[in-house]
């Protein structure tokens, strides 16, 4: 710990900009997963074959059960305080969990019987979900190990921010401009690849971010978990019933996610450019012009938070992303979308401008 200058400050427990930068990668390795399982309805139905309605019934299923293994996670992480400390273990822990189911969804379901097809894929998408849930709830948790001055924490919003525009524009480049024309189609040889790379990637991301935290993944930075105060699982139900705060934050924090999570995911993806826009490989091109607005809006929310706070920052871009996304709307309902990127046109322009404003102030509420 860091002792200030003037003995009647409060004296922080800082970390250096290396470890920071290092522990926002976890969450960009658990993106990675995300991305790539993103694409899971397509192999579910187009290679394992079951049925659209019933993929799409039980991802949903999957995003509600992920909903109660968070306190789950929780409660277990905070009464952990072993020899590799309290995080450590959850973020490897749950990323090679994630990986390894990952790679057995992948490669084995469409070789089962088919009576089994359906309940083992629901079983193996329920243990990928405690694995994801176990890494990325070290995210928040860990960030208060590692530094509780609040000149600091603002910096894990924009290294996120950055990682995560960067990572969500590279998928989107690679996917069609790159595996797509390599394989024609969503082929078992794609999804081999797709999946062997983002499991490569994450892991050395969780590397990293195992790394940013080893020095402050000790009892004495922990907070006030570990000084004497026992509770039971049971204790939390109070805190979320009665708090409201807690519970605005849970349902913005939510929702916010769920935005994110639609928005750039493959299926979206591909319905807007392959079935409105009619081309596909345009999406690469419109992923590549978002990322310098995106960091550029990131490095600008984040300056604009520490003035007047991140309720207000979060609030205010959210509003902004929503009334970007109506022209959108009205541009597909009344324009003609296939005219988009076909020269310099109004669909072109009205397109390009609100999708790439939109997704840049998407990213400051992400990162805030």
């Amino acid at each position: 710990m860091e002792p200030t200058k003037n003995l009647e400050e409060i004296q922080y427990n800082r970390a250096k900009f290396w470890q920071i930068a290092f522990f926002a990668m976890n969450n960009t390795a658990t993106n990675v997963i995300i991305m790539a399982m993103s694409l899971i309805s397509y192999y579910a139905t187009g290679i394992v074959g079951l049925g659209v309605v019933l993929v799409s019934n039980v991802l949903t299923a999957m995003r509600i059960f992920d909903g109660f293994t968070d306190p789950l996670i929780g409660f277990l992480i905070d009464k952990t305080n072993g020899k590799f400390g309290k995080f450590r273990p959850y973020m490897l822990g749950g990323n090679v969990l994630m990986a390894f189911i990952m790679y057995l969804v992948f490669h084995y379901t469409h070789l089962l019987p088919q009576s089994l097809k359906l309940p083992v894929f629901i079983v193996l998408y329920a243990i990928y979900i405690l694995g994801y849930t176990a890494q990325t709830a070290c995210t928040k948790s860990g960030q208060v190990c590692l530094t509780n001055d609040p000149k600091q924490r603002p910096l894990f919003g924009l290294i996120d921010g950055v990682l995560t525009t960067l990572l969500m524009a590279g998928f989107n480049i690679y996917l069609p401009t790159y595996l797509v024309p390599k394989y024609g189609n969503f082929t078992l040889e794609l999804f081999n690849e797709l999946v062997l790379t983002a499991i490569g990637l994450s892991f050395c991301l969780t590397l990293l971010a195992v790394i940013g935290i080893w020095k402050k993944d000790r009892k004495e930075f922990f907070g006030i978990g570990d000084k004497g105060v026992k509770t039971k699982f049971k204790d939390y139900w109070p805190i979320i019933k009665e708090n409201r705060a807690i519970q605005m934050l849970v349902i913005a924090a939510s929702t916010d996610k769920i935005g994110m999570n639609v928005s750039g995911n493959a299926t979206v993806v591909l319905i807007i450019f392959a079935l409105i826009v009619g081309n596909y490989g345009v999406s690469g091109q419109i992923s590549a012009m978002t990322i310098l607005p995106a960091i550029l809006f990131i490095f600008f929310g984040t300056g604009i938070a520490r003035k007047i706070g991140l309720k207000r920052t979060l609030v205010n871009f959210t509003w902004g992303s929503i009334f970007l996304k109506i022209p959108l709307i009205l541009l597909f309902v009344f324009g003609v979308p296939t005219r988009i990127m076909q020269g310099f046109n109004l669909e072109t322009v009205v397109f390009i401008i609100c999708y790439i404003l939109g997704y840049a102030t998407m990213q400051v509420t992400n990162s805030t």
